[in-house]
């Protein structure tokens, strides 16, 4: 076997040349494949395509035994059936994530012909892991600012709007490419391997120690739908996704799992409580909606909500209250505040505050 590597920026692309796999020459494969073993076969399943087509996707094995999907896909990438046919594998994650591609027996080829370059396929690259693009907004014949033929070879200049989101002179095959990876398919394999993760409890487990962010990002998107048996590392986990700074998405989500999980955690609440003084004024408002109905609060945690009751959120103030009626003790000094409340002009943080001072009477 014979490797060559591109370097773009900082950044390894690997071709990899005369590489068998599938049965097939392989002309170029997706770096973050190279864990992947495709020998390790579990299973076909079958999901539609973006026109309603039943179409297969097989079901494989990593190194470590998490399964991932796979799809050979041999389509031309034209309009009018002029330009070459073009012979791929797309790889998801479990999850659905887009995660690598194939490129088998010739190149990609550009809009003259020519095969792609390395820094070709880093661009490419760049695109399929973009779930949401400028180029999902347009329609295939709007690619290009003039399309006498519509394909790649014959076509003017790739339409402005989206000249950064397309391999240059490869817009058609770009858009093709990418709707194969991310359109549809990525729902529908998500809901594949949520399947598969529930009912196995060892698969669970190699999920939430893998440190790859993908696995992680599937994990927080269904704690609402899997019971895991590993409840504190699931909390660990949540803690981790909040102090993403550079992956806002796992951020979010680690957020949103957070009422299935902070309830009857002492640990758990004691590191909220910790980190709550420097969330966003939504994320405290997330993290105050999942105490809201917990039966119990910790007092570090009762503490770091009643702090901020003097804020000029109103909404907030009102979370802040109901989440209070969750604690033991009532300091005279957070009893006084939100007597306070009583004379607002907005009714609803009035009420809030009568229904707290009458509950803590009773």
């Amino acid at each position: 076997m014979r490797s060559l590597w591109w370097t773009a920026g900082s950044i390894a692309i690997g071709a990899l040349i005369s590489l068998t796999t599938f049965g097939n020459k392989t002309v170029y494969r997706s770096p973050a494949l190279s864990e992947m073993k495709p020998w390790d076969a579990r299973g076909q399943f079958r999901i539609s395509d973006d026109n309603g087509n039943s179409v297969e996707v097989r079901l494989y094995s990593d190194k470590q035994g998490i399964p991932y999907w796979y799809r050979r896909v041999y389509t031309p990438v034209c309009n009018t059936g002029e330009c070459q046919n073009i012979d791929i594998g797309i790889f998801w994650h479990i999850g659905g994530r887009y995660t690598g591609l194939e490129v088998y027996d010739r190149p990609l080829t550009k809009t003259d012909h020519s095969a792609f370059t390395g820094n070709d396929y880093f661009r490419l690259e760049k695109v399929l892991h973009n779930s949401w693009p400028r180029l999902r907004e347009y329609a295939f014949e709007n690619l290009v600012e003039k399309t006498p033929n519509g394909v790649d070879g014959v076509t003017g200049a790739t339409n402005r709007m989206i000249a950064e989101e397309t391999v240059s002179g490869a817009a058609y095959t770009t858009y093709v490419i990418w709707h194969l990876a991310n359109l549809g398919e990525n729902g529908q394999l998500h809901a594949l391997g949520l399947d598969l993760m529930k009912n196995d409890p060892r698969l669970q487990k190699k999920l939430i120690r893998s440190a790859i962010p993908e696995y992680q990002e599937f994990l927080l998107a269904n704690t609402h739908n899997v019971r895991f048996s590993e409840r504190e590392r699931i909390g660990q986990l949540i803690l981790k996704g909040m102090d993403s700074d550079n992956n806002l998405h796992l951020r979010k989500l680690s957020f949103s799992a957070l009422a299935e999980y902070i309830v009857g955690q002492k640990k758990l609440q004691k590191q909220i409580a910790k980190r709550y003084p420097s969330f966003s004024v939504n994320e405290k408002i997330q993290v105050l909606g999942a105490m809201e109905k917990s039966g119990w609060i910790t007092e570090r945690l009762y503490k770091a909500f009643a702090a901020d009751l003097n804020t000029d959120d109103t909404w907030m103030s009102i979370k802040i209250i109901k989440t209070l009626l969750q604690g033991k003790r009532h300091p005279a000094k957070v009893v006084a505040i939100i007597a306070l409340f009583r004379h607002s002009d907005n009714d609803m943080l009035k009420h809030a505050a009568e229904e707290f001072l009458s509950a803590i009477e009773n």
